[in-house]
């Protein structure tokens, strides 16, 4: 059995351990990221490439048949990720989401410390 891994560290510190796993006879493949798998695949016999996202960035494992075997390669595509808008607005929802929680917290706190105060006048 044929296997590759490699460590990928991403811009905000996180540590993956991403690894395939590509059966000699069955040609059977396995690509896990951090002990779980991500994609299995059966009789791979030929080129094939495998694309996922780790975090926010959109990866590849791609495995190419040679005359004496198979070469492996992990690579992070900031091509690829560029094109998808979604990523690209992540942070900037996950901000506004804060924001937008924050307000909601300081209103529920104000009308609490408000009606507290009407109840304590309303006993005086």
């Amino acid at each position: 059995m044929s296997q590759a891994n490699w460590s990928y560290c991403n811009k905000r510190g996180q540590l993956y351990k991403v690894g395939v796993y590509h059966g000699d006879d069955s040609g059977n493949v396995l690509i896990y990221c951090n002990n779980q798998i991500l994609t299995i695949d059966f009789e791979v016999s030929h080129t094939k490439s495998y694309t996922f996202y780790l975090d926010q960035d959109v990866c590849e494992v791609s495995i190419e048949a040679s005359g004496r075997g198979y070469q492996y390669d992990f690579r992070v595509n900031d091509e690829k990720a560029s094109d998808l808008p979604h990523l690209q607005n992540k942070d900037q929802n996950e901000q506004t989401y804060l924001l937008y929680v924050s307000l909601a917290g300081l209103l529920l706190f104000s009308l609490i410390f408000s009606l507290s105060s009407m109840f304590v006048q309303s006993l005086g």
